[in-house]
């Protein structure tokens, strides 16, 4: 079953609370992966891997998160809950920096009306957690393992944004 668990606040004051937030996201990484996989196979499900991190983490599903990744790239833009840190390759050095501070953070990238946006988390490690078309058939295993760059191409990068949610996990 998807979400549920913790969604307790980690403290970062000493170093065993690090490795807490450090298996917290591990842990979180594989149960989105596990639950995309468990619905859709290898097939693409980019929001369906970013709304099951955020649920692992949090224990229930922000508002700016529900529906497809097109969806999700609005609704982030307007929302209180979540920081725009920038987009391109400008805001994804500042994101992978706040994702290993600790701090929740979301590569979106609309693609406009009718069609198809797509959504990664920003790991602690710089990588991205992608449950989407770039990784899903061809190399399931690469989902938590690869730079954000791999999950866009070359012609939609500076129109990626990057969020942070504001409050910690």
């Amino acid at each position: 079953s998807s979400g549920g668990g913790g969604g307790g606040k980690t403290s970062s004051s000493s170093g065993t609370s690090s490795e807490t937030a450090s298996n917290k996201i591990t842990n979180a990484c594989k149960k989105a992966i596990d639950e995309t996989k468990r619905i859709y196979g290898n097939k693409a499900a980019c929001n369906v891997g970013v709304q099951c991190y955020f649920k692992e983490l949090y224990g229930k599903l922000d508002p700016a998160l529900n529906g497809y990744a097109n969806e999700i790239a609005l609704q982030l833009s307007k929302s209180k809950n979540w920081q725009l840190l920038g987009s391109g390759n400008a805001g994804a050095n500042k994101a992978a920096k706040r994702a290993s501070d600790g701090n929740m953070v979301i590569g979106a990238w609309y693609a406009g009306p009718k069609l198809n946006g797509h959504v990664i988390v920003i790991l602690p490690t710089g990588k991205a957690l992608d449950c989407g078309p770039s990784v899903s058939s061809s190399s399931p295993g690469k989902r938590c393992d690869r730079g954000w760059g791999y999950s866009f191409g070359p012609d939609k990068r500076n129109n990626v944004f990057f969020y942070e949610y504001k409050s910690k996990y």
